[in-house]
């Protein structure tokens, strides 16, 4: 009677391993996925501000400013997929890439000091988007390679997990400030 019980736990304890490490991976990858939808929410808090500062002084850009601001409701759509949201965020980069490129050409903008603000709050909320970015990934790819390796991706299937969307983590930069600005504004 013990040798069909033994053959059992023979079974049962590779396959409770191997779905709780699963669900560990998973938890992990939930977990980050937070902590980047509070980043990005931090930066999507920014990009009206952004718009409100930059408008009075960058007339001339509207249409970037209007770009900008049409991807801001996209990207706060309820509607809305994780994937899609990651898309919008490279758009958003690269917009305000854009932007922070024609700041050079308002001195009278650049020297402001809501401007400048408004550079440093960005340049914190930039530094953990990246940070999270890098949490997110890391958790991603152990989940990704625990549910494609074998044995996991047998329970895997059985489980009904799939890959997940690694994160284009933004180059900070973007938006520089001089050290003098740093201290003195």
């Amino acid at each position: 009677m013990d040798i069909p019980l033994i053959a059992v736990g023979l079974v049962a304890m590779p396959a409770i391993y191997f779905c709780n490490k699963l669900v560990r991976r998973k938890n992990e990858v939930d977990n980050a996925t937070g902590s980047m939808n509070a980043a990005l929410q931090d930066r999507y808090d920014l990009i009206p501000e952004i718009v409100d500062t930059l408008k009075t002084h960058m007339y001339y850009e509207c249409d970037v400013l209007i770009k900008l601001t049409r991807i801001h409701a996209r990207a706060l759509s309820f509607n809305t997929s994780y994937v899609k949201k990651l898309e919008l965020n490279s758009e958003i980069t690269n917009v305000l890439k854009q932007v922070m490129g024609e700041v050079d050409n308002y001195p009278q903008l650049r020297s402001g000091n809501s401007f400048l603000q408004l550079q440093r709050k960005w340049m914190v909320v930039e530094a953990t988007l990246a940070s999270c970015g890098n949490l997110y990934n890391h958790a991603v790819l152990e989940y990704n390679n625990a549910i494609n390796g074998f044995p996991e991706n047998m329970f895997a299937d059985l489980l009904g997990y799939k890959t997940k969307t690694i994160f284009e983590v933004p180059q900070q930069g973007f938006i520089t400030l001089k050290p003098q600005q740093l201290f003195y504004n």
